[in-house]
Parts: structure tokens; C-alpha cells; sequence
């Protein structure tokens, strides 16, 4: 009766409440790293360059965003080529943001799943294109090796 409701209500309220909240910190984020990229964009173009991030990368400022963001600076190049998804040798705000958000964090059993499932399909790419180029993958192996 009564008390059934009354979980159920409450169990709903948290949910939309934990939504609600995860709204507000995806809008925070997004926020904060665009604040970040207009603080690397010293020309105000809308685009960085690698060597305006490796430029940045060194400063206690940008170092303590993106470590209160979770974010790893070990590498401004590993980062950079993270970020530059359309391979155009800058980043866009979009690409940074969007970037930023997957990069965030640990890495999930999710993220580990995707990266092993496009490496399956690359190595299936691959096997079924090196006899059409008249290789086989043992022929590959043994020559890099």
C-alpha cells in the first residue's frame, strides 16, 4: 500500500534527480573546457594548433584544469592527436570538448570492449586484404620481426 508508493515515488525522484544532476556536470564540463581552449587559442581563430597546446601545456593553470577534470597531460602530442579527430592538424572547440569529455576519467570496461572490437575488425581488414596483395599475415609477422 502506503509504503510501496512512497519507495516507488522516491526511487523515481532519485532517479530523475541523479539525471538531472549528471545534466548540470556534462554542461559544467563543457563549460570549463571551453574555457580551457579559449585560454589556448591566443589568436581567437576557433582553432588550436599543437604547438599552441604545447605551448600551454606547461602552465600550473591549464596542468590544474585538466587535472581537476581527470585528464592526463603526460603527453600535449598524444593528447593533441586524441583531439584531432578530423586529422586536420588543429582542433576545433567542438572537437576539443567533445575530446575532453571522452578522454575524462578512467578508462570503463566499455571503452577497453570498443578499442578491443575495432582492433578485431582491423585485424579481419587486414587478413582478408593481404592475399588480395598476395601476402599472408605469417609473411607479415616474420618480416617485422
Amino acid at each position: 500500500g502506503f509504503c510501496c508508493e512512497n519507495a516507488i515515488t522516491s526511487a523515481r525522484s532519485d532517479k530523475e534527480s541523479a539525471i538531472l544532476d549528471q545534466i548540470a556536470n556534462k554542461e559544467r564540463y563543457v563549460k570549463q573546457f571551453s574555457s580551457i581552449f579559449s585560454h589556448l587559442d591566443d589568436a581567437h581563430s576557433g582553432a588550436i594548433t599543437f604547438e599552441q597546446l604545447a605551448e600551454h601545456i606547461e602552465d600550473e593553470e591549464i596542468q590544474a584544469y585538466f587535472e581537476h577534470l581527470d585528464i592526463s597531460v603526460a603527453s600535449a602530442w598524444d593528447i593533441f592527436q586524441l583531439l584531432d579527430d578530423d586529422g586536420s592538424g588543429t582542433v576545433s572547440v567542438e572537437e576539443f570538448t567533445l575530446g575532453c569529455m571522452q578522454l575524462r576519467g578512467h578508462a570503463t570496461a566499455i571503452d577497453l570492449a570498443k578499442v578491443s572490437r575495432l582492433l578485431l575488425k582491423m585485424q579481419e581488414t587486414l587478413d582478408a586484404s593481404l592475399p588480395k596483395l598476395g601476402h599472408d599475415r605469417t609473411d607479415a609477422s616474420t618480416k617485422a620481426t
